[in-house]
């Protein structure tokens, strides 16, 4: 069992709805049932405040699930501090944090994004 993450900096539905249901897809052809995809949509928050990741942190604690999944590190933050912290807080809830590459097609991920953004510790 796995619940996923996403989340958006503009408010795009349609996009999320679709990134959800390839992330489902995805996560059912590497072994994992997910219960529920939690999304942020449209939030340029960039820590664990935002009403999507704290819903899912709530879940996971009661859960039975056993990984999170994200397309990519960038769906937790875009800044490698807070994408830590976070990781750090899925880790300690008892859940491994599973990151699908292969959804991120058309989102941008840390390592597509502008220089300036991206993280600078690889």
């Amino acid at each position: 069992m796995a619940v996923g993450y996403i989340r958006s900096l503009r408010p795009d539905s349609a996009r999320l709805d679709a990134v959800a249901d390839r992330l489902a897809e995805c996560a059912a052809r590497a072994g994992y049932a997910v219960q529920t995809v939690y999304r942020d949509d449209g939030s340029d928050t960039e820590n664990a405040r935002q009403p999507g990741f704290r819903a899912l942190m709530a879940r996971v604690r009661d859960s039975d699930a056993q990984a999170v999944i994200v397309p990519s590190s960038a769906h937790l933050s875009l800044q490698p501090d807070v994408r830590r912290w976070m990781a750090q807080l899925i880790a300690a809830a008892g859940m491994q944090l599973v990151v699908m590459p292969q959804l991120a097609v058309g989102v941008a991920t840390v390592e597509t994004l502008p220089r300036p953004l991206a993280d600078q510790s690889r």
